[in-house]
């Protein structure tokens, strides 16, 4: 089954059969066979019983095998979905901030290795590198809790926020560096500081210059608060009864590294064959993203942003936000790409990837 547990995710709205479903649009791409119809015949079921609400594409070796998009962009508007409309990827932004971060050691201007104190002064982490934090094996404390505790929902919280609150209160280390992996969005967060302390830019700046232009994904940006919200842009919702509601956690939408990309199903496909043909970075540090963390003498199944199958011939990375919900999986021997984004905030789509990938990857 996919590996998916980090989304978690519920709809119940059977309300969207009549106004939204099966939608079709002048960019879809109808599937004929394969993976790809049964992608196909799972989201168009769930969306025809108001279970799903975002937009699918499937590839193999960059041909888009089937592309669509089901129900509601904004609420607010009622403007329907479309295959090119934009998503808050929530952590399916970590490959990204991941890919940056390779860069500038491609470049020779920070080696993993280093310890993170070395850009961050200050902070109770003497013994974390850069590659832990990469790997989500620092230990480190979960920066949310921390800005829950000490500076409530009053402000927007950007990433400077965050490294003032570690230095100030020096919050202990859950484990030893290296010794345990724990899913970590802080790390991520002082990734892209990072990146701005060595690159001398904003982290949007950084990653449009190398990553996004370069790569003509013209439809992606940081979409934090201070950024102009392009009007494709998805508004995340939670529906009760026949009401819908925005749901965010807006003060802390000011920070960068651990998500708050907005992105497009085919702007992700140009990511994936980027990564796939090197286009980024080199063959071989591109097979060291893919390898897994070690613990000791276990293996953490984690990369350089990205979860990573025992078979190492499948990488993913999910996402789950407020309101969005996200999944990015990548066949790396077959050349399947496959990409879900959700604007829902109730949607099972970890049971939807699985069931729609059934008999392809167990």
């Amino acid at each position: 089954m996919m590996n998916t547990k980090w989304i978690s995710i519920m709809m119940s709205s059977a309300s969207f059969l009549f106004l939204f479903s099966n939608q079709v649009f002048s960019q879809s791409v109808k599937a004929n066979s394969g993976l790809a119809l049964q992608f196909e015949k799972t989201f168009s079921k769930l969306a025809d019983k108001g279970k799903f609400n975002g937009t699918v594409l499937v590839a193999k070796n960059g041909k888009v095998l089937y592309r669509q998009a089901y129900g509601i962009a904004n609420y607010k508007t009622n403007q329907k979905m479309k295959t090119d409309s934009i998503f808050n990827l929530a952590s399916v932004s970590k490959p990204i901030t991941a890919t940056a971060i390779l860069l500038l050691e491609k470049k020779g201007t920070l080696s993993l290795e280093d310890p993170i104190v070395k850009y961050l002064p200050g902070i109770k982490a003497d013994a974390v590198t850069i590659k832990h934090l990469l790997q989500h094996t620092s230990g480190l404390a979960d920066y949310m809790s921390l800005c829950d505790k000490y500076l409530g929902n009053k402000k927007i919280v950007k990433n400077e926020d965050v490294y003032e609150l570690f230095k100030k209160y020096r919050p202990a280390l859950r484990f030893k560096p290296g010794s345990k992996h724990e899913y970590s969005n802080t790390g991520y967060v002082f990734l892209s500081s990072i990146i701005q302390k060595v690159s001398g830019q904003s982290y949007h700046s950084f990653i449009d210059e190398n990553i996004l232009k370069p790569l003509n994904m013209d439809r992606t940006y940081t979409c934090t608060t201070d950024v102009k919200q392009h009007p494709d842009k998805t508004i995340g919702f939670k529906k009760r009864g026949k009401k819908y509601k925005e749901n965010n956690i807006e003060y802390l939408d000011g920070i960068t590294g651990d998500g708050n990309i907005c992105s497009t199903v085919d702007d992700l496909l140009k990511f994936d064959m980027a990564m796939r043909n090197y286009k980024l970075i080199s063959k071989k540090m591109t097979e060291e993203a893919y390898r897994p963390g070690k613990t000791g003498r276990k293996k953490s199944y984690y990369g350089y942003g990205w979860m990573l199958y025992p078979s190492g011939s499948f990488v993913e990375h999910s996402g789950s936000w407020t309101g969005f919900q996200t999944y990015f999986g990548r066949d790396l021997e077959d050349g399947y790409t496959m990409i879900v984004l959700d604007n829902s905030s109730n949607s099972k789509l970890e049971d939807y990837v699985e069931d729609a990938t059934e008999g392809f990857y167990d």
